[in-house]
């Protein structure tokens, strides 16, 4: 006959299993990685620009292109820079501020993209998959430190 101890020893070394083949710790991820410029390159024509991004801030015609302009709007980040000078008994503050507009262009030759470019955007699924991951983690940490430590208590 197996004992309780037996059985709950079972238990806790299916869990931290599982735990280990959940949530990205060994399996690889099924979300490859996609880069900015890949999503970027990935717009061929103006209907699937229209699609994703909508009617454009501004239309203009430059040397036989079409250009589209999304005015994503302004960034605008200030830091303080503070020293202290101990010879001189004082501290002095600086403030640093940047400013830069965020926007997408693509460029037309008839219905074809030919070009694009972009400031202060990033489309690339990279931050997502390493939040993804680090979650994952730290749920399996959890659940196998609670199996164990429960392993440890018990016997």
């Amino acid at each position: 006959m197996i004992s309780n101890m037996n059985v709950f020893s079972l238990f806790l070394i299916s869990i931290v299993f599982s735990s280990l083949t959940s949530c990205t710790v060994l399996l690889p991820s099924r979300v490859k990685y996609v880069t900015h410029d890949s999503v970027m390159q990935s717009y061929k024509n103006k209907s699937q620009v229209i699609k994703n991004f909508g009617v454009p801030s501004v239309k203009t015609n430059l040397e036989g292109l079409e250009i589209w302009i999304y005015d994503l709007g302004t960034v605008r980040r200030s830091e303080v820079d503070g020293r202290n000078y101990p010879d001189f008994n004082k501290y002095t503050e600086s403030y640093v501020t940047e400013t830069y507009d965020k926007y997408v262009e693509f460029h037309f030759r008839g219905d074809e993209v030919v070009n694009y470019r972009t400031s202060g955007v990033d489309y690339s699924n990279l931050n997502k998959k390493i939040v993804r991951g680090a979650i994952g983690f730290l749920i399996d940490s959890m659940i196998v430190s609670l199996a164990l430590g429960g392993f440890i208590l018990l016997n």
